[in-house]
């Protein structure tokens, strides 16, 4: 299991079955998973996205609000973004996958 913490929630990641990793394998493994998160990269999104886990836009507007309400003026703010975007977005967006989006801004 290998455990981080990103926008101050703690995360959990498996890393295969003890039966089947090698303890040498698993430190390997996480040093990988250390060097993406230095990087800036969280490894569960990642590797959400290799095996094809459908992200929508929900999922990213949610992980939006988590990584930047500490930064808000305070917890009113965070909670009027939440309600804006439970009450027009997500009925009409939110279970769309966003590699799916239409960018406007191509040819």
């Amino acid at each position: 299991m290998f455990l981080y913490r990103r926008n101050n929630k703690l995360r959990e990641m498996g890393l295969g079955s003890a039966r089947d990793v090698s303890l040498a394998d698993a430190r390997a493994a996480a040093a990988e998973l250390r060097k993406a998160l230095q990087a800036g990269l969280d490894p569960l999104l990642q590797r959400q996205l290799s095996e094809g886990v459908t992200v929508t836009f929900a999922d990213c507007a949610k992980r939006y609000i988590d990584a930047n309400k500490a930064g808000w003026r305070n917890e009113k703010h965070a909670a009027q973004w939440e309600r804006t975007l439970e009450v027009y977005a997500y009925p009409v967006i939110g279970e769309l996958p966003v590699a799916d989006r239409n960018n406007p801004r191509k040819p």
